[in-house]
């Protein structure tokens, strides 16, 4: 699809296909958009209040093990259903590094914003919430698109971590955001021969990041074609029906709740969509926050002490 409108105007050169949707005609631009993302990165259903008068770029860049996406655009919202799950789901997981504007992000019951520099996961193989908040500027994110075989997948470990951020302290985040924001330039440059090799340094920057908390230190990344705990052949630590364990998680305390690393000057501090998500319109100083949560704390201590008995019968 990029190959056939940058046939119509737009740059590719090499490995990388750039499309500008100033290339499309006004009338079909957003709904190009539209297809574009839904065949890039998976389908969804997209809103914006720039409908009218969209403006995007994309560049891609296609790996041996994956994608490297680079979006500028106008503001919108995405959001992925279980239908369209059901529909088509590649079981790809995609690490987000946002470099411009702020974001929401929501699945699987995490809730984050992510500010410039920060990055995040999330799933095609999840129901998905993405709000690309409106500063009167283009959002800006780099996505690199991660099969599942390639994922340190054991005990379900990765997707405890969608939509949450990711630790940016750490030597892999300093080294993989310049690698992400600097590929599309870099390879233009490049042979068929070094492109595999510098696909393959990203791969293992994204998997160094201990992206599975339960890995012992040094734990090597799941080889492809190992099984892994999201699928029937594969169902350590996973309790019936393949509920992941809540190993790791607050006792009675849902994930949306419990309390965000600190943040940074200028990183989405005041988003009101995750104050809404904290605490619910009409709720504040009310205390009403506090009961539930005690509430949800003695259901889980009932239900603890009910496993309990039942072991020791």
């Amino acid at each position: 699809m990029l190959k056939d409108a940058s046939e119509q105007g737009a740059a590719a050169a090499g490995p990388v296909v750039a499309v500008d949707a100033g290339s499309i005609p006004a009338s079909d631009r957003f709904g190009w958009w539209s297809d574009m993302v839904g065949h890039e990165v998976m389908p969804v259903s997209i809103r914006s209040a720039h409908s009218g008068r969209f403006q995007g770029r994309v560049e891609v860049v296609d790996l041996p093990y994956g994608q490297v996406s680079t979006f500028s655009n106008s503001p919108m919202t995405a959001h992925r259903s279980s239908l369209q799950i059901r529909r088509q789901d590649p079981e790809e997981y995609f690490l987000i590094l946002v470099r411009g504007s702020s974001i929401r992000l929501e699945q699987a019951r995490g809730v984050v914003c992510l500010g410039v520099g920060d990055m995040g996961l999330f799933s095609t193989s999840h129901p998905l919430a993405c709000e690309f908040h409106d500063r009167d500027q283009p959002v800006r994110v780099t996505l690199l698109r991660l099969p599942r075989a390639v994922l340190p997948l054991r005990g379900g470990g990765v997707d405890r971590l969608l939509a949450e951020s990711l630790p940016a302290g750490t030597g892999s985040a300093a080294l993989l955001g310049p690698y992400l924001a600097g590929l599309p330039d870099a390879a233009r440059a490049c042979a068929p021969a070094e492109l595999a090799r510098l696909g393959a340094i990203g791969v293992d920057l994204a998997t160094s990041f201990r992206l599975d908390p339960a890995s012992p230190p040094g734990a090597l990344p799941r080889r492809p074609g190992e099984p892994c705990a999201s699928s029937p052949h594969d169902r350590r630590d996973r309790h019936p029906v393949g509920i992941p364990s809540p190993r790791g998680l607050q006792p009675g305390v849902p994930r949306r709740l419990r309390s965000q690393p600190e943040r940074g000057p200028g990183a989405c501090a005041g988003c009101e969509g995750c104050l809404r998500v904290r605490l619910k319109p009409g709720r504040a100083g009310t205390g009403e926050s506090g009961t539930a949560l005690r509430r949800l704390a003695s259901v889980s201590s009932r239900a603890q002490s009910r496993c309990w008995e039942a072991d020791g019968a």
